[in-house]
């Protein structure tokens, strides 16, 4: 029989779950490895954990985004604003006189 010890806390799950109604955690064991899901409706995104501690949506979000920028402006040869696409994704950028930012922190 296969033992594996899961050293991930669920009730730290459900503290985090409990304190925004717009958090969700799925678990889901499969082929032997336990998956944890956390996502946040309100951002519309999620991202893997193995611990609660390494919850930070936003931030995730963020590195997203800028991939999915750095992937538009490479696939039109930099046509779309540098401006208005990354401020529409909730990229911070510095245009040297202050910051503008997409809105999400």
């Amino acid at each position: 029989m296969l033992e594996k010890t899961i050293e991930t806390d669920i009730n730290q799950f459900i503290k985090w779950q409990a304190e925004n109604p717009n958090n969700c955690v799925d678990i889901k064991i499969e082929n032997g490895k336990v998956l944890i899901w956390v996502y946040n409706y309100s951002l519309m995104h999620g991202m893997f954990v193995n611990s609660v501690n390494e919850i930070d949506i936003l931030a995730d979000q963020k590195k997203e985004n800028v991939k999915i920028f750095e992937s538009i402006k490479q696939r039109h040869g930099g046509i779309y604003d540098d401006v208005v696409i990354p401020v529409a994704l909730g990229i911070d950028i510095n245009l040297g006189n202050g910051v503008i930012g997409g809105g999400n922190g």
